[in-house]
């Protein structure tokens, strides 16, 4: 596998934007062939974090979105730089996308530069193959995102409850759109499913141009409104591969990229970073990593709240074991599910359904009151898109 260049470079919170700016466009100079990149694609798309509807500052940075300064770094290196399309989108939750973006200050450095912005969950809607599928075969995702030559991920330092760490690859899932798979995406939300619909994700869209502005993070949770906590980390980091990116990132963060689930932060679900690197897309390897700037002696290692008791892993396995019955079960059953639920999204928990609906009908708040109802929690429930069962053997197999 050829070397992956990571830069990481130490940024206070108290620098002013233009300092942050150029801090990001001299870190992106760093990598080797950006310029090429830039020159040889004609369509470049950058997701970039927008964050949820409640948001929280700390030391005058934003703690859950993508501070508005990283952003314009990326802006003022590419500009000069390129003559592709460029388009900037995310699917929010809790507020529109357009309204986070012309908020948060992200909108009007899209528009100075000359980008175009795009609304994830919007229609129309395309098809996208997977190659070598993790989870599914295809995903119906933005038409925005056809035929782009160069993907560019910018992701907020987090960690998350059932990722562990939410980097550059955990922001990909920032592309799958609400009426397709619910808001926020509650389809998807699986610590049996997360990590390989990543993976799917990685190999449709594998960035190679990856930025992370822990200039401040979330510590404990993806959200402050979900128990996060901010923590200043001083940091940012650029690199070629979103592998290699989040590799080097997990480890400032106290989190070994190579860890198995068991392990914390990755005691719900497997390690999504090293899944992604077992496909080939890319190395956790200090070897084949070519480190530009100096690894912060000091650092707050991240965890997910409850992480941390190694007692709970066997409660998780209880978990995973009754929601591979439930899938079971389905599966078995499905000429009757097709029967009762066609083109709805069921949910199943307590052995039986607590909830069925039509997509764009599957609310978060409608499921998680069933679940509350029902005394479960959400992992402990399989969820499932309904179709007929010719459909499901002949078609490729969907959420």
């Amino acid at each position: 596998m050829a070397h992956q260049t990571v830069v990481i470079e130490s940024c206070d919170p108290k620098a002013s934007n233009a300092e942050i700016s150029a801090r990001v466009a001299s870190m992106l100079g760093k990598l080797p062939a950006i310029d090429e990149r830039l020159q040889r694609a004609k369509r470049i798309f950058i997701k970039v974090n927008l964050g949820v509807a409640k948001s929280q500052f700390y030391r005058d940075r934003p703690i859950d979105y993508v501070d508005p300064a990283v952003f314009e770094g990326l802006a003022a290196f590419m500009r000069g730089r390129t003559h592709a399309q460029v388009l900037v989108g995310d699917a929010t939750a809790g507020i529109a996308t357009s309204d986070a973006a012309r908020e948060r200050g992200h909108m009007a450095i899209i528009e100075e530069a000359g980008f175009q912005f795009a609304d994830l969950h919007c229609p129309p809607f395309a098809r996208f193959n997977v190659a070598k599928p993790t989870m599914f075969r295809w995903y119906e995702l933005s038409s925005a995102l056809r035929n782009t030559d160069l993907f560019i991920s910018i992701a907020k330092m987090k960690s998350h409850h059932l990722c562990g760490v939410t980097l550059t690859i955990k922001n990909l899932f920032g592309l799958p759109p609400g009426p397709i798979y619910g808001v926020p995406r509650g389809t998807l939300h699986s610590p049996i499913r997360l990590p390989g619909i990543l993976a799917d994700l990685t190999q449709l869209f594998t960035p190679e141009i990856c930025l992370i502005d822990g200039i401040v993070g979330c510590n404990y949770a993806e959200w402050c409104s979900m128990g996060g906590d901010p923590v200043a980390s001083d940091i940012l980091i650029a690199g070629d591969n979103p592998v290699a990116t989040d590799a080097i990132a997990a480890k400032f963060m106290g989190v070994d990229p190579e860890a198995l689930r068991g392990t914390p932060p990755f005691l719900l679900s497997e390690n999504h970073i090293q899944l992604a690197s077992s496909l080939g897309l890319g190395s956790v390897k200090p070897a084949d990593i070519d480190l530009v700037g100096d690894m912060p002696s000091e650092r707050k290692p991240f965890s997910v709240k409850g992480a941390a008791e190694l007692e709970t892993f066997p409660e998780i396995e209880r978990q995973r074991q009754e929601v591979c019955k439930l899938a079971q079960w389905y599966f078995n059953d499905r000429v009757r599910f097709a029967r009762e639920y066609l083109d709805e999204v069921v949910c199943l928990g307590n052995n039986k359904v607590i909830l069925h609906a039509p997509v764009g009908k599957m609310h978060s708040q409608t499921f998680f009151r069933a679940i509350s109802a029902e005394g479960i929690g959400l992992n402990e429930t399989f969820i499932k898109l309904v179709q007929a069962e010719e459909a499901e053997l002949r078609e490729p197999y969907a959420f």
